[in-house]
């Protein structure tokens, strides 16, 4: 596990948006999400490490579907089970605790595609805080197309102190009339320590939304 703020770039523990700006109407939905990113500057081992994810999220949509809409979610890397079984006790928690975040998202107003939508939201895991906006199109097949941008912080002294900031791209595909999606990604890292130091990073990536209709 990364120590160090370059942790907060650390391609395999990177925190990910795990849906578009629109919140689909309320229930429980799945996803999972796939980053390869490149630090150039911490020197990983490898060209693209891996850093995989699944999700779980329950969405609050007025009935009326425009208004303000919520959405809480929590999500957990694949490798985390792999990486608790070298620690012992406090430390593993801790490694858990660090890489593993909750997610929620507002949409002030909610509108009906198609159309432009918007929302914020936070991840927050105990090393970790990343508000973020997103703003993009949405048809009303559930495709089209959105930024996310994210802007992290270390909040745990176990991690060096620092900032990164997150811009993404995303292009989102309806995979079936069931509600699912498939998301793809490119984005930019550029993270900030106290001392000076500075990281990039650059990842390619995809998001499947389970599935789930909605209007």
């Amino acid at each position: 596990m990364c120590v160090a703020c370059s942790a907060l770039l650390c391609a395999g523990c990177l925190p990910h948006v795990m849906h578009g700006p629109r919140i689909e109407p309320d229930g429980l939905s799945g996803s999972l999400s796939l980053t390869l990113g490149h630090n150039q500057e911490i020197g990983e081992p490898v060209n693209f490490v891996p850093s995989l994810y699944g999700g779980l999220r329950q969405s609050f949509v007025s009935r009326s579907g425009d208004g303000p809409a919520l959405s809480v979610g929590v999500q957990v890397p694949f490798f985390v089970v792999a990486l608790v079984t070298d620690y012992e006790g406090p430390d593993a928690m801790t490694v858990a605790t660090s890489t593993s975040y909750v997610d929620v998202y507002v949409q002030p107003r909610r509108k009906r595609a198609p159309g432009f939508e918007t929302g914020i939201g936070v991840l927050t895991s105990s090393a970790i805080a990343a508000p973020y906006v997103q703003i993009g199109r949405i048809d009303d097949d559930g495709g089209g197309w959105y930024t996310t941008q994210v802007v992290g912080f270390s909040i745990s002294d176990d991690l060096a102190s620092g900032v990164l900031y997150m811009p993404s791209v995303v292009l989102r595909t309806p995979a079936s009339d069931s509600g699912s999606a498939a998301n793809f990604s490119a984005g930019l890292g550029f993270g900030f320590d106290d001392n000076g130091g500075t990281d990039r990073l650059f990842t390619l990536g995809v998001t499947i939304e389970l599935g789930r209709g909605g209007s």
